[in-house]
């Protein structure tokens, strides 16, 4: 779905698309209820809250320097706030996530290689991107 509305726009146009998917799939989420799930330590990571746009001051406001706009994302882990505050921002997240198929393709040197396919899945995308970063 966001791979095809991406289609034939610029850079900033498609990390904004990509930004807004992942707010717009957090917020439907948390509506059903209060969104939290575990990391491979067995922490339990809940999203509080999730905006877009500069992050300054504990505000948001929209941007105004021609740039993607951030997605951002209050992450408590276990009832606390790993870097202080809670919050952490992606720009041009990633939309992809394996799907637990391979693909052969062929190298620079026409040798096959075994690689990844990927789908679109949202929910998966928000998890392993707050796993990597409350490390």
């Amino acid at each position: 779905m966001i791979e095809k509305m991406s289609k034939g726009k610029s850079t900033k146009e498609k990390s904004n698309i990509k930004a807004q998917a992942l707010l717009d799939k957090i917020k439907c989420l948390s509506k059903i209820k209060k969104y939290e799930f575990e990391d491979e330590r067995n922490r339990k990571l809940i999203i509080e809250h999730a905006e877009k746009g500069i992050l300054k001051n504990g505000l948001f406001t929209k941007r105004t320097d021609g740039g993607a706009e951030p997605v951002w994302f209050k992450v408590s882990v276990d009832g606390k706030y790993l870097n202080g505050d809670g919050w952490y921002g992606f720009i041009n997240p990633p939309i992809l996530v394996p799907d637990g198929t391979k693909r052969i393709i062929k190298d620079m040197n026409n040798n096959d290689i075994e690689t990844e396919n990927f789908k679109e899945d949202l929910e998966n995308v928000i998890k392993l991107l707050l796993i990597m970063v409350v490390k």
